[in-house]
């Protein structure tokens, strides 16, 4: 089963590092329905696994000039703190409870990818007080910092506590509620879910959470298929893979609902 699992890994990293996720919303539950391991374990190796998969996609990325590790770092301050946050409390919340949460997150992100954004249309939120702007790579964006602050500290706390690294959030809160371009968006958000996943995955170790035995073999076959992905991406147009993948967070997310209700 771990060698169907490590396959099931690379095939499924090819298609996160070309939508600038990590994949923990697909990673954690796998886990948990083959291996059944305990969630809390399931979410430790998961972003584990993220990490290096952060390390590959973002590789090919920055040759593609689609990271802005500026944009990046400033934002994730707060994302890291709050994976922290959510990884430590992971080991004072019921299993069930991460599952809701989890199913949660993936039902409202799966509606978001199958509804579709305007490109380059984020919120205008008329803040004036600590914005920062951008010029990057001949695109101008401004960044609310008094919206961005609290937003992304919720994301990463999510992030630790569901093992799920953010990317599914951080992309469309990116694009919908800080107005950053989509290419510039998704290669960011590689580069930082691997510093989220890290933080979220510090927190777990404190209690022990992580499984190597299964997380080295995982975190070789994402590695692998991250540098495919990325590379796939930076040539073709998401759009169309943004609404499948929403379809199958759906899914995902009614079974979590089910495995919860049946606990």
């Amino acid at each position: 089963m771990i060698y169907l699992l490590t396959a099931i890994f690379f095939l499924a990293s090819i298609f996160f590092a070309m939508i600038g996720i990590g994949g923990g919303v697909f990673y954690t539950p796998l886990q948990i329905y083959l291996l059944n391991i305990p969630i809390q374990s399931a979410v430790a190796n998961s972003l584990f696994v993220i990490i290096f998969a952060s390390l590959s996609a973002t590789s090919v990325y920055r040759k593609n000039q689609k990271v802005d590790y500026a944009l990046g770092i400033i934002l994730e301050v707060s994302t890291a703190t709050g994976s922290f946050a959510g990884g430590y409390i992971s080991a004072y919340i019921s299993q069930k409870a991460i599952i809701v949460l989890l199913g949660a997150v993936l039902l409202a992100v799966g509606y978001i990818m199958i509804k579709g954004w305007k490109k380059d249309a984020g919120i205008k939120w008329h803040v004036h007080m600590l914005v920062i702007r951008r010029k990057f790579k001949g695109k101008d964006y401004e960044i609310p910092m008094l919206v961005a602050v609290p937003v992304t500290f919720l994301a990463g706390a999510v992030a630790g506590l569901a093992g799920i690294a953010g990317g599914t959030i951080k992309v469309p809160l990116m694009v919908l509620l800080l107005g950053i371009p989509m290419d510039i968006a998704v290669g960011t958000s590689s580069f930082m879910i691997g510093i989220t996943s890290l933080s979220g995955l510090i927190g777990h170790l404190i209690h022990k959470h992580l499984m190597l035995k299964l997380a080295i073999p995982f975190a070789i076959a994402v590695v692998l298929g991250g540098n495919i992905g990325a590379r796939i991406a930076v040539n073709l147009h998401s759009e169309k893979l943004k609404k499948i993948f929403g379809w199958a967070l759906l899914l995902i997310a009614l079974s979590m609902f089910w495995k919860a209700m049946r606990m």
